[in-house]
C-alpha cells in the first residue's frame, strides 16, 4: 500500500483525534455532573489502592472501569477530572480505530476509512455523551478485539474468545 493510499487514512486519524481533544478541552473541562463525582472519587480511590465492591457509592449499575484505567494517568499527576474523560474518550473511538487498524492491516483500506469516519459522522452528542465518565462505553469498548479474534487459527479458541467479548460486553454494560 503506498502513501497516496494511506494519505486519506491517516487524515481522518488525525482529523477523529482532534474532534477528541476538542471536546475533552470544550466540554469535558466544563460540564459536569454528581455521576463525573463519584467516577473522579473512585479513581483516586483507585489510584491509593483502596478498592470496594465492583458497585459503589450507590451506584447500582456501574463497574468504574474507567476509574481503574485511568490510575496510571493519575500516578502521573495528570488531574483527575481531565484524565476520566481521556479514558472515556478513548474508550469510545476504540472500536472504531481498532476495525479501521485492522482492515488497514488486510490492505482494504476502504473499509479502513470507513470505520475511521463512523464516529466523525454521528451527531456530536455521540461524540459529547462518550466522552463523560458514566460507565456506558465500556461494553463497546470490548468490541475492540472482536476483529484480531478472527486472526485466531484455531477455530475452537477463536470461538471461546468470541464468546468470552460477547459475555463481558454484556456483563459489563448490560
Amino acid at each position: 500500500m503506498n502513501i497516496r493510499t494511506q494519505f486519506p487514512f491517516w487524515i481522518l486519524f488525525l482529523v477523529l483525534i482532534l474532534q477528541r481533544i476538542a471536546v475533552l478541552f470544550v466540554f469535558n473541562s466544563e460540564y459536569t455532573d454528581n455521576d463525573q463525582t463519584l467516577a473522579w472519587l473512585m479513581a483516586q480511590d483507585y489510584s491509593h489502592e483502596i478498592f470496594y465492591q465492583p458497585f459503589i457509592y450507590g451506584q447500582d449499575y456501574n463497574y468504574m472501569i474507567e476509574a481503574f484505567l485511568a490510575v496510571p494517568l493519575l500516578w502521573c499527576k495528570v488531574p483527575v477530572e481531565i484524565a476520566l474523560p481521556i479514558i472515556s474518550n478513548l474508550l469510545a473511538i476504540l472500536p472504531f480505530v481498532s476495525f479501521a487498524f485492522w482492515y488497514k492491516r488486510k490492505d482494504n483500506i476502504s473499509a479502513a476509512i470507513f470505520f475511521l469516519a463512523i464516529p466523525l459522522l454521528l451527531p456530536i452528542s455521540y461524540a459529547l455523551i462518550t466522552s463523560i465518565p458514566r460507565g456506558f462505553i465500556n461494553g463497546l469498548a470490548l468490541f475492540a478485539f472482536w476483529p484480531w479474534i478472527g486472526n485466531i487459527a484455531r477455530l475452537h479458541m477463536r470461538n471461546i474468545l468470541y464468546g468470552i467479548v460477547l459475555v463481558a460486553s454484556y456483563v459489563i454494560n448490560p
